[in-house]
């Protein structure tokens, strides 16, 4: 009597419910797929319940109704069921070949244009009646014209940062080794550039999903690679490269940041300590700016802290006319300074974003600005501030400081012109050496100094000034 209840209960329950039209594979409901996200609300409530094989293989009651579509163009579908109780299986034809079969959502790769799709979306017995969650979205991926090395688009490189807009959503997925040398499936777009001048190249994705890799050539060798970023360095003028963009088959359906800018930094004529730039700082702050910093090699090197880290630098030289102090300011811990006294030598001093060098003998200096590779590219604060404390030409008598020294560089003899009378001159070398005094403004002889680079003082009315000259 109990089974006749219940049988009784579900004919009646089926009859309260209208069998859905797309019960069955042959009245399929068409759908239209297109590159914008299509929901479709489907009801299993009242669906034929068929003893069949899942996508895990096993045979379970399930409840099915199905949905057919055209594909638009070449390229990939992605369907969303939301949850585990929406079984997605796709065929190409009923009682035809399984092209995938998953849980909760589906992906359809390398679909031709104008292949029909039918949709199969079922639920087994437990959840088939449950009016939660019945929608799937669905949405197709055109493949990009640049899906491979060989049609791989060109972007024009200046000074100024670009930035490009990609899909890969349609994009063919190939097991390869990544950045990180982890073999996955990867999709793919490809790019090309000619290098405008000698120097490096910054690709910014903006999130870790964006991969790039740069080569030389299509089938090539592969020169650079990161992840989220990527700095390649010295690249030659005039010469063609590719770049491949890439995301993980996890992430290549994600709409967001797809999108990365790149930006081509000349070659720094500061690159190195024997190239500084002289600067002349006095006591008024005098802004410095590094904007090239970028298009400096990378360094394995020590840092303040004596941390061995990848840095970009540039050098500045300065003189010290006497002793005193050097201040230096800027906008962000991410901007390092070191001072020698020689290329060869040991830095004295070095601290970040803020700081001094104090109590400077005379001599000449040599200034390491520097950015560990992961700020180097950063628009941010690239400049500083610097100053001296130490008497200098802007700060000396204006009349004194008009005075010439001819000739210079000088071989034999140095004179002395100056609106002031000159009461006696100094000659010292870069070290604060005293050399030579003397009251002679005229045919001062100097033949018995070495080849090089000394500081002349002139003396008058208790006040000095200082100038660099060079001996031939």
């Amino acid at each position: 009597m109990k089974h006749l209840y219940i049988l009784f209960f579900l004919t009646i329950t089926n009859l309260a419910f209208a069998q859905p039209v797309n019960d069955n594979c042959s009245n399929a409901e068409p759908i239209t797929v297109s590159s914008e996200v299509t929901t479709v609300n489907f009801n299993t409530t009242n669906a034929s319940l068929n003893n069949e094989i899942g996508c895990d293989g096993n045979v379970t009651t399930y409840a099915d109704v199905w949905y057919s579509f055209t594909m638009p163009f070449d390229g990939n579908v992605v369907i969303d069921g939301s949850l585990f109780w929406n079984n997605i299986g796709a065929t190409n034809a009923c009682n035809g070949n399984l092209l995938a079969c998953g849980s909760a959502e589906l992906t359809l790769t390398n679909i031709s244009a104008n292949t029909n799709v039918l949709i199969r979306i079922f639920r087994n017995f437990t959840y088939y009646q449950n009016p939660q969650f019945q929608s799937f979205s669905i949405q197709a991926f055109e493949t990009p014209t640049n899906d491979t090395c060989d049609n791989s688009i060109n972007i024009p490189l200046g000074i100024l940062q670009t930035q490009v807009p990609f899909e890969i959503g349609g994009s063919v997925a190939n097991s390869g080794k990544g950045c990180s040398n982890t073999t996955l499936d990867y999709a793919d777009v490809w790019y090309d550039f000619t290098m405008p001048f000698d120097g490096n190249l910054f690709l910014d994705g903006n999130t870790i999903w964006n991969k790039f890799e740069l080569y030389d050539a299509c089938s090539g060798t592969s020169l650079f690679c990161g992840e989220d970023s990527l700095l390649a360095v010295g690249l030659t003028d005039n010469t063609d490269y590719k770049i491949r963009v890439y995301r993980s088959v996890e992430d290549m359906f994600t709409p967001t940041f797809l999108n990365f800018n790149i930006l081509a930094y000349q070659a720094t004529i500061n690159d190195s300590c024997n190239d500084a730039i002289p600067l002349n700082p006095t006591e008024t702050l005098t802004a410095v700016t590094t904007p090239f910093i970028g298009g400096s090699s990378i360094e394995n090197t020590t840092g303040c802290t004596n941390d061995v880290k990848d840095y970009l630098d540039i050098w500045y030289s300065f003189t010290m006319l006497e002793e005193g102090n050097i201040n230096i300011t800027s906008g962000t811990v991410w901007n390092l300074f070191e001072l020698y006294n020689d290329c060869n030598g040991s830095p004295i001093s070095c601290f970040s974003q803020n700081g001094a060098f104090n109590t400077l003998p005379i001599g000449t200096y040599y200034l390491r600005v520097f950015r560990e590779l992961a700020f180097a590219t950063s628009p941010v604060s690239k400049d500083f501030n610097i100053s001296s404390t130490a008497k200098t030409l802007s700060t000396d008598s204006i009349q004194l400081d008009s005075a010439s020294i001819f000739p210079n560089p000088a071989l034999d003899y140095l004179s002395v012109q100056s609106p002031l009378k000159i009461e006696e001159i100094e000659i010292l070398d870069l070290n604060g050496k005293l050399l030579l005094s003397t009251k002679l403004t005229k045919n001062i002889p100097i033949s018995f100094l070495q080849k090089g680079s000394y500081i002349i003082k002139l003396f008058s009315n208790d006040i000095y000034t200082s100038k660099l000259w060079v001996k031939k």
